[in-house]
């Protein structure tokens, strides 16, 4: 029958793609439907991890230029308009891997258009109607922003649309202290704006051990941004043309003026248009709800990535969109595990984090946890590289009744310094094959590397080995 497939995935970013996939590799006929006219890649491939990261990497390297000027090495300015030239070009290169003919050329039609069911086997798109025996719903999500009175009357920048920028701002507030708030806040300082930071907690990168979250504000605040914590916002409003927020109550009532602001104040699911009570898909929060196997209150129907709630990252987007994909296609064993998940903010330093923080793990297990933390400043690559920001920091539960001396079993890793993004993975590794602390003092490391620091911090909970490395 024309329009009927055997599976139907609704979201063409990390989720549903690599559903998709996992799907036609079993031998379904499967679709893509897909809303944003730009093409397949989800939000992180357009609004997301890519362009921000692109933007990141390039005021890092600026921020680097201006930092060896004592080398007699100096930056003639930056061209904002040439740096998003180069943002949307990186952008388009790697969202060409994923285009609608790299999906046809194995078999995956590709649908563009808005979806909404009609029934739990039905859905129509742009007035056309298909029909699934399984669906994979992976919308994604989106902005979500504040309950601030005036916000909606005046101009302001998300993850959406802050990347169409042509000029830059001379003034921009940040509204949130999260990754997104800081990572892009850190970038725009770099590149020329002054850069105010509005956070309602007591610290930036909530989620995040407070000693990353304290390392990180000592950072942005020495670079020269404008960080205010315990802030609530109580009104916005355009005053010609400035943004003024005003911000705190009694005695701390003030206002910060800007010329552009940069809403990052969370997600919300992308679900409003799906008509999901159709299908008998529950949602709590306006988040959908899945168990393990990914499957919704309907069992025929799943859902994968952002639009299933937090945590908001592409690889648990792609992590459940291959569980997605297997279970509709009869693979009932595979399931989702969310044991070990590395997290990584791209700020400069990086602060990247996987399982317990110090308080959570304290919480736990109480007596039960060592703790070990050791500065970059004396691992020898970073000092190499002109960076001896952050730290390497692991937590483990001791083993009983051997006591510390064995390192007991990694259960979280904070780590913040250069080159933080890839050194988590080798604990979030350590992590899943339950391996001893000992392991990783016992494994020999290449010298310099940043790695090696990996080595000497867990080489802390040993006496004897504490601060061997091998050397040359």
């Amino acid at each position: 029958m024309a329009n009927s497939y055997d599976l139907i995935c609704l979201g063409g970013g990390p989720a549903g793609m690599i559903a998709a996939r996992a799907a036609r590799s079993k031998g379904l006929s499967t679709a893509v439907v897909e809303r944003h006219e730009d093409g397949l890649g989800g939000d992180c491939t357009w609004w997301g991890c890519v362009p921000s990261k692109s933007l990141v990497e390039i005021a890092r390297l600026v921020h680097r230029t201006e930092s060896l000027s004592d080398l007699g090495i100096d930056s003639s300015g930056v061209d904002f308009s040439k740096v998003m030239e180069d943002v949307r070009s990186t952008v388009s290169a790697i969202a060409y891997e994923d285009r609608a003919e790299v999906f046809e050329g194995i078999g995956v039609e590709v649908i563009v258009g808005k979806a909404a069911f009609i029934d739990e086997h039905r859905i129509v798109v742009d007035g056309e109607t298909f029909e699934a025996g399984r669906f994979v719903i992976a919308t994604g999500a989106g902005p979500s922003l504040p309950p601030v009175p005036g916000l909606d009357s005046v101009p302001y920048l998300t993850n959406r649309n802050v990347f169409d920028l042509r000029e830059l701002p001379d003034r921009l507030i940040v509204l949130g202290g999260g990754a997104t708030g800081v990572e892009l806040g850190q970038a725009f300082h770099r590149l020329g704006s002054h850069v105010t930071v509005v956070e309602l907690l007591d610290r930036l990168l909530p989620g995040e051990d407070e000693e990353s979250s304290a390392c990180m504000l000592k950072v942005l605040r020495e670079e020269g941004l404008d960080i205010r914590l315990e802030t609530e916002v109580n009104r916005v409003e355009q005053r010609g043309d400035e943004i003024v927020l005003s911000v705190g109550e009694g005695d701390r009532a003030l206002q910060v003026s800007g010329d552009a602001l940069l809403v990052a104040t969370g997600r919300k699911a992308e679900t409003e248009a799906l008509n999901l009570t159709n299908a008998g898909v529950d949602t709590e929060k306006g988040f959908i709800c899945i168990d393990k196997r990914a499957r919704t209150s309907n069992k025929k129907i799943f859902a994968a990535g952002d639009v299933t709630g937090p945590p908001f990252l592409s690889h648990i987007a792609a992590h459940e969109g291959v569980v997605a994909g297997s279970q509709a296609a009869g693979r009932w064993w595979m399931r989702a595990n969310y044991r070990v998940v590395p997290r990584v903010t791209f700020t400069d330093p990086e602060v990247a984090s996987v399982g317990l923080t110090e308080v959570e793990a304290r919480d736990r297990y109480g007596g039960s946890v060592d703790v070990a933390t050791y500065p970059m400043a004396r691992v020898d690559r970073a000092r190499l590289l002109g960076d001896e920001r952050g730290f390497i920091k692991l937590i483990t539960k001791r083993r009983r009744p051997f006591g510390p001396l064995t390192g007991g079993r990694l259960i979280g890793a904070h780590i913040v310094g250069a080159g933080a993004g890839e050194l988590i993975h080798e604990a979030a590794l350590a992590m899943q094959a339950r391996v001893l602390t000992a392991r990783l003092a016992q494994t020999i490391h290449a010298y310099p590397t940043l790695s090696a620091g990996m080595q000497q911090a867990a080489s802390q909970f040993f006496p004897v080995a504490r601060d061997v490395v091998p050397k040359d």
